[in-house]
């Protein structure tokens, strides 16, 4: 029975592998990527396949992450992104963040979660306006946020920080307009009898 290994990718996109069509098949038990482009968080898989019948198996097991930041530096040995980030203004100038994280394939649990808060469309990861401490099994995650100018742009950012303390390079990134203004007062009330 000729055994071949079919390679699978995610392309680099983040994403989960693509298993519908491999990127490679080998008889061997080793395989060489062409040159992998940064910043790219890759994921690869390898499924066993008969060469003559074209029976394969289907383990999700045999899986890795190289996640290259955009000097080309391996940093997928960290914990995952987070994932599903939302931000809603709140009163005096407030705004509630909240997002999820899957552990699922991570190569280390996050310690906490940087979370920032630039004015603009570009992100400023330097200092955290945040930290938020994880818990294992807990599924989503948030934080209160002030300081944000009545209708002006902000781009909320939240990094997976693992125990060594540098936030992964893949970050995920949303926007914000501050809302300082309260609504306006009711200045009239009707009232009238239903039949």
């Amino acid at each position: 029975m000729p055994i071949v290994y079919r390679i699978y990718s995610n392309g680099g996109s983040g994403g989960p592998i693509d298993y519908s069509t491999p990127i490679a098949s080998v008889a061997t038990t080793t395989f060489t990527t062409g040159p992998l482009s940064a910043p790219g968080d890759y994921r690869f898989g390898v499924h066993a396949c008969n060469s003559s019948t074209g029976i394969e198996e289907l383990n999700t097991q045999a899986s890795l992450r190289i996640s290259l930041d955009a000097n080309g530096n391996d940093t997928g040995q960290g914990p995952n992104v987070p994932f599903a980030l939302v931000t809603r203004p709140t009163a005096n100038g407030g705004c509630r963040v909240s997002w999820g994280y899957q552990p699922r394939g991570q190569a280390a649990a996050p310690k906490t979660f940087a979370v920032y808060l630039t004015p603009g469309l570009t992100p400023d990861l330097t200092t955290p306006a945040a930290s938020v401490a994880y818990v294992p099994g807990q599924p989503s995650f948030g934080c209160q946020l002030s300081g944000l100018a009545d209708g002006a742009t902000y781009t909320v950012s939240v990094a997976s920080v693992p125990a060594g303390g540098r936030p992964t390079s893949s970050v995920v990134s949303t926007t914000v307009v501050g809302d300082s203004t309260p609504p306006m007062d009711v200045d009239a009330l009707i009232v009238g009898a239903i039949p």
